[in-house]
């Protein structure tokens, strides 16, 4: 017969395996990463912006004054700098053409942001959630369009997904990791670097205090906010930021302040003379610019309100609606503004099409339809880039645009 079992005859547990490692969010970014850089050396800089942005880094380059942006000598005010130093570094450290050098920065950031929302699906639902947001914003037609562009609205807008991610991470699903709300200071200023000083901030602080405001009915928002140390972390947003703001002031006086900050934002705001479009202009263009998945936009709706009491939801609702009202207030419009709010939607989209926690059984009706219709969809989308990329080839994209351009005229 067998004796007791005793400490010294005791098989010794073994440690826990680790998880393996999950190479699929990796080999995604690296695969869209290679498509937005793809032919970059060899597409010219396309009108209106892209051509002033790559004229005000050459001749930064040129001049080597990195500081002040200038076009034929003079002051270009429009954006902050940080589009043009990531573009110039980008050329000195691959010594590309310019053309493909400069669109480098924007091709990364749009990783990161592709990488923002993988890791926000990851932490708020699961790693199935993570990789559809991932393959869901990476598609989409306005994030396509986007991603290798040397213009400032990804860099912006993948600022903002990771500041507003590190920001929620810190407040609420991992409040111990110090890690992330120096994350999204970091974010924060990238953003004010980026595009606006205004602008950036708002669309980051506001969606989140009305988060904190719905998620802690019963403590202090003083006590949330005091938690991410916003002494310190604004302190180091001032530092990476108003140093540049401020050699210009002293430098261009007047002049900067007007355009930089007048003209760009408060003008923009009511007054715009370019862009200038209803306040009902991005409800048409948020079906057209998230193909090929704009077909599910009635199930993220149903399921934004049947679930909203989550707190995930109530996150990625709030930072979506806040982002698309504000931006359809200003009267400047143009599709690309809302690429803020693209990680929100990716994310919402791959929530509803893959989480098994249903509210309602019109959750499981509205994503049974749009299943059926979306391989159509899809087929007919692949059909017109594959179109298009053979007219590129064969030099005949131009006079196909001319034509369209024509058509739309009359």
């Amino acid at each position: 017969m067998d004796g007791p079992v005793t400490a010294s005859t005791a098989t010794p547990s073994l440690p826990a395996p680790r998880p393996a490692l999950d190479l699929r969010p990796g080999l995604l970014l690296a695969g869209f990463f290679a498509l937005y850089t793809l032919n970059a050396w060899q597409r010219d800089f396309w009108a209106p912006e892209e051509p002033d942005f790559a004229a005000a880094a050459k001749e930064m380059s040129a001049s080597g004054d990195w500081l002040v942006p200038r076009i034929a000598g003079q002051p270009f005010f429009e954006k902050p700098p940080l589009l043009y130093w990531l573009g110039l570094a980008a050329r000195a450290a691959t010594r590309l053409d310019p053309h493909a050098a400069y669109r480098l920065p924007v091709a990364l950031f749009a990783v990161l942001g592709l990488w923002v929302a993988y890791l926000a699906g990851l932490k708020f639902f699961n790693a199935r959630v993570g990789l559809a947001a991932l393959l869901i914003q990476g598609t989409c037609l306005w994030f396509l369009e986007n991603s290798s562009c040397y213009l400032t609205d990804t860099p912006f807008a993948s600022a903002i997904s990771l500041s507003v991610v590190a920001f929620g991470l810190a407040l609420w699903r991992e409040p111990k990791a110090a890690r992330w709300k120096w994350i999204g200071f970091v974010g924060l200023a990238a953003s004010c670097l980026a595009k606006s000083p205004l602008l950036g901030p708002y669309l980051i602080a506001a969606p989140l205090l009305l988060f904190l405001l719905f998620y802690r009915k019963n403590l202090s928002l003083l006590l949330d906010l005091q938690r991410l140390r916003p002494g310190l972390g604004l302190a180091l947003v001032l530092l990476l930021v108003a140093p540049w703001y401020v050699w210009l002031f002293m430098k261009h006086g007047g002049d900067f302040f007007r355009e930089a900050f007048f003209e760009q934002h408060f003008g923009r705001l009511a007054g715009a003379e370019s862009h200038r479009q209803p306040g009902w202009y991005y409800l048409l263009q948020l079906p057209a610019g998230f193909l090929p998945w704009s077909l599910f936009l009635p199930l993220i709706l149903f399921y934004s309100q049947a679930h909203f009491r989550r707190t995930e939801v109530k996150l990625l609702v709030l930072w979506m609606v806040v982002t698309f009202v504000t931006l359809s207030l200003i009267s400047s419009k143009q599709g690309k503004y809302l690429l803020p709010m693209l990680t929100p939607l990716a994310l919402l989209t791959a929530a509803a099409l893959l989480e098994t926690r249903p509210e309602s059984i019109w959750e499981g009706y509205l994503a049974q339809a749009a299943w059926r219709v979306f391989p159509w969809a899809f087929k007919a989308l692949a059909a017109l880039l594959l179109a298009a990329g053979a007219l590129q080839i064969a030099g005949l994209a131009p006079a196909a645009l001319s034509w369209f351009d024509l058509r739309l005229e009359e």
